[in-house]
């Protein structure tokens, strides 16, 4: 998943907003697709973004293990 640009973000809102406005929202809330078109809440927004987050870190540590488990002489992530 990639995220918006500002001007895609703007063609999402079809809002009348100024871009001022609009720039802050695009900022404060994060520039995933989704995000964009949800039913927003201050909570609903955090809580996906967390997902978002976690899912991206917990990936990457899982590649990085299976990368040192090559290299016998590296520490070895015992708990993911």
């Amino acid at each position: 998943m990639l995220p918006l640009s500002f001007s895609e973000f703007c063609r999402l809102k079809n809002s009348s907003e100024s871009k001022e406005n609009l720039f802050d929202e695009y900022l404060r809330d994060g520039v995933f697709p989704y995000v964009t078109v949800m039913d927003k809440s201050i909570e609903k927004i955090d809580m996906y973004l967390e997902g978002i987050y976690n899912t991206v870190i917990v990936k990457y540590i899982k590649e990085r293990q299976n990368r040192r488990e090559r290299d016998s002489d590296k520490r070895k992530i015992t708990d993911t």
